[in-house]
């Protein structure tokens, strides 16, 4: 990871932006941040871990409060950095939490949630990758390997937090060396061993259940064989287990079965033999019996067609006389229809007659007398149709006449009435303008009080959110009092807690002591290597552990303690304001007077719409006289004019009624004289048509009764009735026919066979026994179907013995390298999870991994640490267990030259821990960045703590830390010690001021 630059806005001590080229500071590879006390040096590397985890380091991320007071109200609070991880440059934007000043209310503040953005470089543009928090710090821990912890603890070190890393428990520490080397795969290759072992033993098991049920079938195989007693063959246990004998007793049993199955074959082709004879002899009995009763049944039946002859007879005379009266059919048909013909008509000249004059009816169908006085009468009704056309078009003028008067009419009876009510409406209007100007000037007068009402409507509204707030933030104040109570009485109890641990812990150390004991090495105080008589827990001891979560639950009581006086702090402060604008009013009263300002608003704002609707209704009220008065004249000229139009037309319509009257008939109507005419034509034309038709038809019938009657006189019909009768249809004459010619085929087929001589011979002999033939062909049928069964069922029992044998033999064949290969994997997963007893130190072995990577950091944190404090310490990797360790491996301890002790690095010096601390971040930092498969730490910062060093000191770190420039690594300090300004050029100045700080390069 490498920083390359670093910009905030309203952050912490920085109310306006600052911008911080790292680069610059990067090529001089040790810089310097340096600043009064309380400036914000620690700030600067707040905002870095900010950008990268949302998060500050320590205590600092409890409080939230990221966005710097001395900042602008509405400022924004940003953090912007660059940064290359895993050799790809990514720009990080975060946004903290705050709360910005209400847009609607004067005295409110609106929460604003935390953002993030995340872009790429990519060519010479940043492209978009996230723009939700979740996914932008997912997005850094995965590329860095670590959590914000893990990167406190290795990249940045933070204020009074140096001896994180040396002093971490074994997990702390393991989850650290786990994220920087990525040897997860290790734990998964752990896990696919257990697997594995698993699966070979499922897998030895399974195969020897696999044989225990290939046994279990050979015995169910073998006890169901005839003629021998049962064999043994019964599952036992892994200490009895032979498998090998029951293979060879399944072998024996296979041979045995096979002499069974041999002779059981040979007994089924001799009941094959008799099965078949018997079924012959009863087939030879059923055919005899089939020709005996075809013969009988031949017999009756040619007595049952011989005793039917004379039906036959009768039905061949109906078929003769049919064919006689076929030719002539045609010409009786026609004579009928002629007759037919004349009868309907007949009835038609009867019908017509009915709709003509009574004087009229009657004439005789023989003469022309009658047709030809009709056809007189026709041609004088077309005349007088003829004579009405002319008479259509003067009709038609006199109703269009007559609409025209009517239309006339009306529209004079419009203009009238139209006329009466302008007279009435401009009679009335005087009083109505003056009306109207009333009404605009009392609403101008109450629309002038709109300014007034709008700002005391604002004033109450003021005073009615200020009064809720104060209603709201009381409720607060006194929840937040109740709690400052809590929390205090709650650390007074933490506080006492501790003391008492305290006591007891002093009061039980020499228990302490006693568990550290060694046989063979000397006690840390009398010396003795002999421990006869150790100390031992007594009820109710603690020791260092407790003590450490005693005073880990009193500083978490302080820190909620002081949280909840600075909130109790922020709403009183906030309550104080809000009562001063809500002016001593409650809730109720300030509604009240919204209420009432509200409502003169909404009085005044009617009002002047009222003032603009009744200006322009006087000014349409001022148009409307002067468009009624035009109207007015407009409507007496137009009725003078239609006056004169209807008289005209009144005389016109008198001379065309009177030439019609006199033409038509008074009150007659053209078009309903010239339809009468037409009536009286059509039936006329109709009747003499009808005459005609019956005149031709009765001489069609009287021809062809004649022709009918000199046909006749030559056959055996005297009429065509008989004719008709004699004739039979197509379907009934091809029936009568078809019976016929079956009859006289069944005769011959059934005299043939009474003549079979085969037939003949089989009558005179004797009716054979068929059930007694049945039953003997069934029984030895029976006999050898079970007799077969029997030899089958052998036969499936020895091919499944066959078979279940060789499966057992193959099985056998495949059990032992499965053996082999579990075995192997039980003792390989054993040496990796640290159960196995080859396993000496009992450490799994991605601990035992994690332990190897600790002691090479050891050894570089050594190179480091043998410059700086001139050899007296070396770190010293131990795979003993610590205090809850419970696997051991990863365990540190210091070594002094001087006293020749191995000591606990919790026994170190302030000064001692900070460079010892400092030697093992550079050593971890060392080893990460050499790693091909670890995060690239180019970049580490370290907060104060050089206070603790001497000069001496001081001078052997910085040569140590100005030695990494040579492998591209840059380290930035952050100190306000004078002695560090002069040794190190390359500075970052933090500038305090009452109104904030400021960065100077």
């Amino acid at each position: 990871m490498r920083v390359h630059r670093l910009s905030v806005t309203a952050f912490g001590p920085f109310p306006g932006t600052e911008t911080v080229d790292f680069d610059t500071l990067n090529d001089a590879g040790l810089f310097l941040l340096t600043g009064p006390t309380g400036a914000g040096k620690s700030s600067v590397l707040d905002a870095v871990c900010f950008a990268l985890f949302g998060h500050v380091p320590g205590a600092r991320d409890s409080a939230k409060a990221f966005k710097s007071h001395h900042a602008d109200a509405v400022a924004v609070p940003r953090v912007e950095l660059e940064v290359t991880m895993r050799g790809r440059r990514f720009r990080l934007v975060r946004r903290p939490a705050w709360r910005r000043p209400s847009t609607r209310a004067k005295a409110g503040f609106v929460e604003e949630k935390a953002t993030a953005t995340a872009e790429e470089l990519v060519g010479p543009q940043w492209k978009a990758l996230s723009s939700r928090v979740d996914e932008t710090g997912h997005l850094v821990t995965r590329l860095l390997g670590m959590t914000r912890e893990q990167f406190c603890q290795v990249v940045m070190l933070p204020q009074g937090q140096f001896q994180t890393f040396l002093r971490a428990g074994a997990k702390e520490r393991n989850d650290v060396l786990e994220s920087l080397f990525a040897t997860r795969r290790f734990q998964q290759m752990e896990r696919w061993l257990v697997d594995e072992r698993r699966a070979r033993e499922a897998a030895c098991a399974a195969h020897d259940a696999e044989i225990d049920a290939l046994i279990a079938r050979i015995h169910e195989v073998c006890s169901g064989a005839a003629g021998r007693d049962e064999v043994d063959f019964g599952l036992a246990t892994e200490a009895t287990l032979d498998y090998e004998g029951w293979r060879v007793a399944g072998s024996a049993r296979l041979r045995e079965t096979q002499h069974a199955l041999n002779a059981a074959q040979e007994a089924v082709a001799d009941s094959r033999v008799a099965a078949k004879a018997a079924e012959h002899a009863y087939d030879e009995g059923r055919t005899l019996a089939e020709r005996q009763d075809r013969h009988l049944e031949a017999v009756r039946h040619l007595e049952a067609l011989r005793s039917g002859h004379d039906t036959v007879a009768q039905r061949a005379g109906a078929i003769e006389r049919s064919r006689d009266a076929a030719g002539l059919l045609p010409l009786v048909r026609l004579a009928q229809q002629a007759s037919d013909a004349l009868a309907t008509a007949v009835a038609r000249v009867h019908e017509v007659e009915q709709a003509v004059p009574t004087d009229r009816r009657g004439l005789h169908l023989g003469g022309h007398a009658g047709i030809g006085w009709l056809d007189a009468e026709v041609d004088a009704l077309r005349e007088a149709v003829s004579s009405m056309r002319p008479l259509l078009a003067a009709q038609q003028e006199v109703d269009d006449l007559n609409g025209e008067l009517a239309r006339l009419r009306a529209e004079l009876d419009e203009l009238e009435t139209a006329a009466a009510e302008l007279r009435r409406e401009l009679a009335t209007r005087p009083a109505e303008l003056e009306q109207a100007a009333a009404r605009r000037d009392e609403a101008a007068r109450t629309a002038a009080t709109l300014p007034a009402a709008l700002d005391k409507a604002k004033r109450a509204d003021t005073i009615l959110t200020a009064a809720y707030e104060c209603v709201e933030l009381q409720g607060r104040f006194d929840d937040c009092r109740q709690r400052r109570l809590v929390a205090a009485e709650t650390q007074v109890t933490a506080r006492a807690s501790l003391q008492d641990v305290r006591e007891r812990y002093l009061g039980g150390i020499a228990v302490q002591l006693a568990a550290e004991l060694v046989d063979g090495q000397g006690c840390l105080v009398c010396g003795s290597t002999t421990h006869p008589s150790p100390a031992l827990p007594t009820a109710g001891h603690v020791d260092a552990a407790d003590e450490a979560l005693a005073q880990a639950d009193l500083r978490l009581r302080d820190e909620e303690l002081q949280r909840s006086e600075r909130e109790l702090s922020q709403v009183e402060s906030r309550l104080s304001a809000a009562s001063a604008l809500a002016r001593g009013h409650d809730t109720g009263a300030a509604r009240a007077s919204l209420e009432a300002a509200t409502t003169e608003v909404t009085a005044a704002r009617r009002a002047t719409e009222r003032q603009l609707h009744l200006t322009r209704e006087l000014a349409k009220l001022s148009e409307a006289v002067e468009a009624d008065n035009l109207l007015l004249g407009k409507a007496e000229n137009g009725y003078h004019v239609l006056a004169g139009r209807r008289h005209e037309l009144q005389e016109r319509l008198q001379r065309q009624q009177s030439m019609l009257a006199e033409r038509v008939g008074p009150g007659v109507r053209v078009e309903d004289r010239e339809a009468e005419l037409r009536d009286e034509l059509a039936r006329q034309v109709e009747l003499a048509t009808a005459l005609k038709s019956a005149t031709t038809a009765k001489a069609r019938e009287q021809e062809l009764s004649d022709q009918l009657d000199t046909v006749l006189a030559g056959t055996a019909f005297r009429s065509g009735g008989e004719v008709l009768q004699a004739h039979l249809p197509a379907a009934e004459l091809a029936n009568a026919e078809a019976l016929n010619r079956a009859y006289h085929a069944d005769l011959d087929s059934t005299s043939r066979l009474v003549d079979d001589p085969v037939l003949a011979v089989a009558s005179q002999q004797q009716h054979p026994d068929l059930d007694s033939l049945a039953a003997t062909a069934d029984h030895a049928r029976d006999q050898h179907f079970e007799m077969a069964h029997q030899t089958k069922a052998l036969q499936s029992r020895h091919e499944r013995l066959e078979a279940l044998l060789a499966q057992l033999s193959d099985a056998l064949a495949r059990r032992e390298p499965l053996r082999t290969a579990r075995d192997l994997a039980v003792e390989v997963a054993g040496l990796c999870a640290g159960t196995a007893a080859a396993n000496l130190t009992k450490t799994r072995l991605s601990h035992y991994v994690l332990g190897a990577r600790l002691e090479q950091v050891v050894a570089a944190a050594n190179i480091r640490l043998s410059g700086i404090c001139g050899g007296r310490y070396q770190l010293q990797h131990s795979m003993e267990r610590g205090v809850g360790d419970a696997r051991g491996g990863l365990s540190l301890r210091v070594a002094d030259t001087h006293t020749g002790q191995r000591r606990d690095p919790a026994t170190l010096s302030g000064g001692e821990t900070f460079y010892v601390s400092l030697a093992l971040a550079l050593g971890l930092a060392d080893l990460v960045t050499n790693e091909a498969g670890g995060a690239e730490l180019s970049t580490l910062f370290v907060d104060e703590g050089f206070g603790s060093l001497d000069s001496e000191t001081l001078d052997e770190v910085l040569d140590e830390l100005d030695a990494l420039r040579s492998g591209g690594r840059c380290v930035g300090l952050v100190s306000h010690l004078a002695e560090l300004r002069m040794r190190i050029p390359a500075q970052l100045n933090v500038v305090r001021s009452p109104a904030g700080s400021r960065l100077v390069s």
